[in-house]
């Protein structure tokens, strides 16, 4: 796609990763890639509820086919929050 990765920020700081989001431009979604054992923390910081999201607020270690989609209302609180489950395209 021709996007470069911002490695700013590393896994065990969350809050500085949603503070920089919520002060800076940037487009309608932002896809963000964590270290599995640190996306509880991240989802807390977004103001997400990991218990909701997350079987036992902990995204297993063997898998790779979830994404979390946050939508935000306008005072940037999450007014929505879910899991998709991606198919799994081999037979």
């Amino acid at each position: 796609m021709g996007i470069p990765l911002n490695t700013t920020y590393s896994t065990n700081e969350p809050d500085k990763l949603v503070h920089a989001l919520a002060d800076a431009q940037h487009g309608r979604c932002t896809l963000i890639a964590w270290r599995h054992k640190k996306i509880a923390a991240l989802l807390k910081d977004f103001g997400a509820d990991p218990a909701i999201l997350l079987p036992d607020s902990s995204w297993p270690d063997d898998v790779y086919d979830w994404v979390i989609v946050l939508h935000f209302d306008v005072a940037g609180h999450v007014d929505q929050q879910r899991r998709i489950v991606e198919p799994n395209p081999l037979p």
